[in-house]
């Protein structure tokens, strides 16, 4: 199963549930802005290189840490699964 099948048929409909409407809105825009590089994978197929490296990417954008830290908050929450 490839990130983005897992993401929208198994991962989105899950966390809409679990939070507010507003929180999941901006929070889906996160995801499919910053880990759609990771979409066209097969789920086991992603790094951790590759995962570290998106992470040094966002650090080099002055991105703020809180940013980076939810966005990987809600990654993990879908290679884990």
């Amino acid at each position: 199963m490839t990130f983005k099948e897992f993401t929208d048929s198994v991962f989105l409909p899950w966390y809409q549930s679990q939070v507010k409407p507003n929180t999941y809105n901006r929070r889906v825009l996160y995801l499919k802005e910053r880990l759609s590089i990771f979409n066209d994978k097969n789920l086991r197929e992603v790094t951790k290189l590759e995962v570290q490296l998106l992470q040094s990417q966002l650090v080099s954008e002055n991105l703020s840490g809180s940013y980076i830290n939810l966005l990987f908050s809600l990654g993990g929450m879908i290679w884990v699964g």
